[in-house]
């Protein structure tokens, strides 16, 4: 076997070599990675190698196989660099080579490009880099004077998940959260979803029309008030008093009819025409997106189950509307039919409006060549759509937990979760929050949100915080709130679809920069109170989620490097890959035992249910050398900001609009040990506003027993409260404070500190 392992496709003219020197680390990776022990599992690691030329003959190592579609070990890799050259065999000398990768051209005589075409050579490097699954080869060239074209189709495997069951496992979820989030274009790659195509692929072609359809139509509207014309000759049928003059053509036929006056000459005139090659494409394309339009119209009310098209703002019936008068618009009346183009128009490429139409056209094309094939379905490259996925673990995951505690939350997507763009992106510093009935925030996660430098007038997505040095700007936040704690607890998570190569202690682990970049998040990012310079560490903790194989008992022992890491210092690592989910038939998630995100549940569920999070958490901390932490709430003030608990008051609005006579606080004012005696004034938190403040008389601790039992209050374990006799209302203009969950609990402001929030108003 050579030093590096060689692949060859040949035909009787060529020979193409693409080189890989890491081709067993791949495969023994693979091995390792996607567990083959051989039998059942060996198809794992093996590719089909096909083409529709019968000369082709493929060749692994020096190791000629026959046939042109044959199963063999896997060549290409993710992230692999494949050295190659094209040249002719036999002595032959090849012209004008050129190569395709999935219908897209990567071949060039610009030496800034990586394969180059030169000396009847075509040379270079090719790197798939994160994009998985089939792909196409095509090498045109000329030899003797004729044009030939070789084509040859294989697979592009990761090593470290199995694309053909994870990948579309991860594109599936992907696409139940958001739809058509997946899909890409000029990609190398492809997927085949045969068993899952059909109608729903002329959705994609929707979605590419209507990015484009403006752009379209102004284009259009411009070359109709500009349009290219040329000189053609016409012919004419006169009288001779009507012709300017007499061609010498016509001299004979003169003089034979000279004496019939209404006897017609055939002349003929150039004039200026719109008939041309370029306005007759236009039409074509006019014509056939309408076509297309109309049908793909039809489906999706059908799909929708819509009778008429409101719920899509009337796009629908506009655009037909448009699009039927564009075809049937004066301008074509006079223009012929399409038959291709016989050579290079520069005026397509080149003349406004008709370079637009042109590209949006090859943009459409290739979407629907790209899905109307049913193979070439192009989706986001492997590395972003696992960190999306990711995002929707951690989201579902806090979701179910939240449901198995009885924490009856509701998901509130938070602004617009996916951008309009031509491919559709996940909103950087978009959320997910679970609210509560009465408004109360249990938990939020964050899909890249921004934590701005102190300096810039920009907010943070993390809300309250800022970092002085860099921009920061985790994958994935998770924030939780607790009843009895003044604080949102923060946790970090980095999606890094990377196993480090060398594991610790038998198991795998990600590369050393994701730990370090966790670390780096914990020492930039600061809270900071308004009316405080002094910063907090708002990071409570730091993980990156990677595709690896670890034993759960290895988890759950802590024997796993990085879950020691994480029991102490709270920085560390949890394997998360595609399983196979089942739910019961009450509708709940059965977790496979085995299942690599059992450890990310178990992890957050244990937050989730920490009823004394903050305590725990000043357990955990480690004090910088020579000081001690301490958690001695401030619980004197002459200012009590609370939320208005409807279980135990009863007329919620006249305590908000200043009317009320008393007020009855929520159990946790009694829990964290307040000197309400020593309080003068009651502002209600509503909405996250404060709107006044209500001068307080006499304060007794109260019974509230047998009202939480009569309406069936998940607080009636909880029922000794504080009773305010309520004075004079005072309105004060309207200030933020805080999050409800804080005010719910009860905060204490000093005169001075309530005034601050005032001014800054």
């Amino acid at each position: 076997m050579t030093a590096n392992f060689n692949f060859t496709v040949t035909t009787e003219d060529l020979i193409v070599k693409f080189s890989c020197a890491n081709h067993k680390k791949r495969i023994d990776a693979m091995v390792k990675n996607l567990q083959i022990t051989g039998g059942e599992n060996e198809h794992k690691k093996m590719c089909r190698f096909s083409s529709p030329d019968s000369s082709v003959r493929f060749s692994f190592d020096g190791e000629e196989v026959e046939g042109n579609n044959i199963s063999h070990e896997a060549v290409f890799f993710e992230n692999t660099d494949y050295p190659l050259i094209v040249r002719g065999r036999g002595g032959k000398k090849l012209q004008r080579i050129e190569l395709y990768i999935a219908d897209h051209k990567r071949s060039d005589t610009d030496k800034k490009d990586t394969i180059q075409s030169d000396d009847g050579e075509l040379f270079g490097s090719l790197n798939f880099r994160n994009q998985v699954g089939e792909t196409d080869f095509k090498i045109e060239y000329t030899t003797d004077g004729k044009q030939h074209t070789v084509q040859f189709a294989t697979e592009v495997l990761s090593y470290k998940l199995d694309y053909r069951s994870d990948l579309k496992t991860i594109i599936a979820d992907v696409e139940q959260e958001y739809a058509m989030l997946s899909y890409s274009l000029l990609k190398d790659t492809y997927l085949n979803f045969r068993t899952k195509s059909g109608r729903s692929t002329e959705l994609i072609w929707w979605q590419i029309f209507k990015s484009c359809y403006d752009d379209i139509m102004t284009a259009t509207r411009i070359i109709i008030d500009r349009p290219k014309r040329r000189l053609r000759t016409v012919a004419k049928h006169e009288r001779a008093e009507r012709l300017q003059f007499l061609p010498r053509t016509l001299e004979t036929e003169y003089e034979v009819h000279k004496n019939n006056p209404a006897y017609l000459y055939r002349t003929e005139e150039l004039v200026l025409s719109h008939d041309t090659i370029e306005n007759r494409f236009l039409k074509y394309a006019i014509r056939e997106m309408h076509q297309k339009f109309t049908t793909i119209a039809k489906h999706i009310m059908t799909a929708m189950r819509l009778t008429d098209n409101s719920r899509l703002n009337g796009d629908i019936d506009k655009m037909d509307d448009e699009l039927r008068r564009m075809v049937n618009h004066p301008f074509f009346r006079g223009i012929g039919a399409f038959k291709g183009f016989s050579q290079d128009s520069l005026v397509m490429k080149q003349q406004h409006g008709y370079k637009e139409i042109f590209q949006n056209w090859l943009v459409l094309q290739q979407g629907y060549d790209l899905e109307e094939g049913m193979r070439k379905l192009e989706v986001k490259d492997i590395s972003d759509l696992y960190e999306i996925w990711c995002f929707i673990k951690v989201k579902n995951i806090v979701q179910d937990v939240l449901h198995e505690l009885r924490l009856d939350a509701t998901a509130k997507v938070n602004g617009r979760d996916v951008t309009r763009d031509f491919i559709p992106q996940l909103l950087y510093g978009g959320s997910v929050s679970f609210l509560q009935a009465d408004g109360v925030e249990l938990a939020s996660v964050s899909y890249n949100a921004q934590v701005e430098k102190e300096t810039t007038k920009a907010e943070s997505a993390i809300i309250g915080t800022d970092t002085l040095t860099t921009v920061q700007r985790p994958d994935i936040v998770l924030r939780l709130t607790k009843e009895n704690d003044n604080m949102l607890f923060t946790y970090l998570f980095d999606a890094k679809y990377r196993i480090n190569d060398t594991q610790i202690g038998g198991h795998d682990v990600p590369p050393p920069d994701a730990i370090d970049q966790m670390h780096r998040y914990r020492d930039a990012i600061y809270y900071k109170e308004d009316d405080n310079d002094n910063l907090k560490k708002e990071i409570v903790a730091g993980y990156v989620l990677f595709p690896g194989n670890i034993p759960g008992e290895a988890m759950d022992d802590g024997s796993y490097y990085y879950q020691k890491s994480n029991k102490r210092i709270g920085i560390g690592a949890f394997p998360l890959k595609p399983d196979q989910q089942l739910r019961n038939e009450n509708g709940e998630l059965v977790i496979n035992p085995n299942s690599s995100e059992q450890a990310l549940r178990k992890q957050i569920r244990e937050w989730l249910e920490d009823n004394d999070a903050k305590t725990t958490l000043l357990h955990n901390a480690i004090p910088q050398k020579g000081l001690e932490y301490t958690n001695e709430p401030v619980v004197e003030g002459a200012y009590l900001l609370t939320m208005v608990d409807n279980d135990v008051n009863d007329d919620h609005a006249a305590i908000v609009d200043g009317q009320a006579k008393k007020f009855v606080s929520g159990f946790a004012l009694l829990e964290v040990g307040m000197n309400f005696q020593r309080t003068k004034f009651l502002a209600i938190v509503e909405n996250h506003i404060v709107k006044g403040y209500y001068r307080i008389g006499k304060a007794k601790i109260v019974d509230m027993t047998e009202r939480l039992e009569t309406i069936g209050s998940r607080h009636k374990d909880k029922p000794f409260r504080v009773e305010f006799a309520l004075g004079a209302y005072k309105v004060i203009k309207p200030f933020t404070y805080g999050i409800d969950m804080l005010a719910r609990r009860g905060v204490v402001l000093t005169r001075q500190k309530f005034l601050e929030y005032q001014r800054k108003t």
